[in-house]
């Protein structure tokens, strides 16, 4: 297209006044090392106040202060890392003011979370609820049930018994996780007469296919309790025993046994072990059902206590909303699907899991700013609060971040990241971020560099007032 000749005088002096600022800065005109323009450099702009040419830079002085501010965050944001391979991005409104090699892709560990939360949401809704449900024959006018019922999971990660619920409630990195009480079908049961099932509880998981845990699982990962195993009918996020969490074997008959003892104790009598299998096709009447909290309740809370076995359940989950097969391999697929269709960057995102687990997944610090910057209401309100909430409950207390910074945490053995934003404070707006870096570093060095780079960002903008910077011209 020609332009007009107006327009080419529009465009002359648009680039001038860029031309002006790479010039000066590359020449060192504008030298922030020691926080104000030096000396010399200020005598050198007051003597020539009197005639400022039309295009000087002293007539766009925030634009000089934020090419300081800028200059002055990358060389911060560089010290933090050190010799870690890293990315880091940091933008106000979607304006990088602070990068490094935002591009390259490494592991994510848990920041994974976030890209799982979205795709969940876009494909089933923040109000999506899920329903688990108990079939059997009809319980007669003696409060009989006459053979098997069958509890068939709904993919609710969110199921647990009052002990589990003791024990969330009393964490604090668990505290505000949403929960859906086994106890209140118990509950339903006795008030429609209940009193014996001649028969068992049968724990139905079928509605996700795919191994309980996955082989690109360190197997520690399993036996410390990183995760549980993953399926549609999991109860008490597939722990038997907690403080420290230890995972059951078969999460179907572990749900069918917690039920049976719940019932047990509300006084029904079962004459039949608890196991595992599938409901019949059709199944038998529905005796009692539970519904879920909200999907965007069950996101944020598991962003917020970065909870692993929900973050896989909701991957399956994501796959089933989007007509694939509900497995983890499935799940993956659209994830990266879905940030594609949002219009998001995707070039370098290798991801193999809902949760981050894997070490080999790879993502980048550009597709996690990308979709923080989509705003999506739970994920922001799930990001753990420093002092106060979730994985940073008990960080960054009684200091100026504390309640400032929002963040989701990453770790693994030499992996670490942290990917949120910043409060606005007086002086400066709302920064969102994503950092991820990997390296030879054990677990606090991983924290410290979390807390590293969050320093950096919270100085932002580092550089002199404007008016000392570039004085006015006249």
């Amino acid at each position: 297209m020609r332009l007009t000749v107006r327009g080419e005088r529009v465009a002359a002096t648009t680039g001038a006044v860029f031309a002006i600022v790479g010039a000066v800065l590359a020449a060192g005109v504008l030298r922030d090392g020691g926080g104000t323009v030096a000396p010399s450099d200020a005598a050198t702009v007051a003597a020539s106040r009197d005639h400022t040419p039309l295009l000087d830079l002293r007539r766009a002085p925030e634009l000089a202060r934020a090419a300081v501010a800028g200059r002055r965050l990358d060389t911060a944001l560089a010290a933090a890392v050190g010799d870690t391979q890293s990315c880091v991005i940091a933008q106000i409104d979607g304006r990088t003011v602070g990068r490094i090699a935002p591009t390259s892709s490494l592991a994510p560990a848990s920041t994974m979370k976030i890209l799982t939360a979205f795709a969940v949401l876009a494909r089933r809704g923040p109000d999506f609820r899920f329903t688990t449900t108990l079939h059997g024959p009809s319980i007669d006018s003696d409060g009989v049930v006459a053979g098997d019922v069958f509890l068939v999971g709904g993919g609710d990660p969110t199921l647990a018994t009052p002990r589990y619920e003791e024990y969330v409630r009393g964490t604090p990195r668990l505290a505000q996780d949403p929960l859906t009480l086994l106890q209140a079908m118990v509950d339903t049961l006795v008030e429609r007469g209940l009193e014996r099932i001649e028969g068992a509880v049968v724990g139905d998981g079928s509605r996700y296919a795919g191994p309980e845990f996955l082989d690109s699982w360190k197997p520690n990962y399993r036996s410390e309790g990183q995760v549980g195993p993953i399926g549609a009918l999991t109860v008490n996020h597939g722990f038997a025993d907690f403080p420290p969490p230890v995972p059951v074997d078969d999460a179907a008959t572990y749900a069918a046994g917690q039920l049976t003892t719940l019932l047990q104790r509300a006084g029904v009598e079962v004459s039949g072990a608890p196991r595992a299998g599938v409901a019949p096709t059709p199944p038998p009447r529905a005796l009692a059902t539970l519904e879920s909290p909200a999907l965007r309740d069950i996101v944020a809370g598991m962003l917020t206590a970065s909870d692993n076995t929900t973050a896989e359940m909701l991957l399956r989950e994501a796959a089933l909303a989007a007509g694939a097969e509900p497995t983890t391999t499935a799940g993956v697929d659209v994830v990266i699907a879905t940030i594609r269709q949002a219009g998001l960057r995707v070039d370098g995102a290798a991801p193999l899991d809902g949760s981050g687990l894997s070490p080999d997944a790879r993502l980048t610090c550009a597709t996690l700013i990308d979709t923080l910057n989509r705003r999506v209401p739970a994920i922001d309100r799930g990001l753990a609060d420093a002092g106060e909430s979730g994985t940073l409950a008990e960080r960054f207390v009684g200091t100026p971040l504390a309640g400032v910074l929002h963040a989701k945490t990453g770790q693994l053995a030499g992996v670490v990241g942290l990917a949120g934003f910043l409060d606005p404070v007086p002086g400066r707006t709302e920064i969102r971020f994503a950092f991820l870096a990997a390296g030879e570093f054990p677990s606090d060095e991983g924290q410290a560099l979390q807390q590293a780079i969050v320093d950096a960002l919270a100085r932002y903008p580092d550089a002199p007032p404007a008016d000392v910077l570039v004085p006015a011209p006249r």
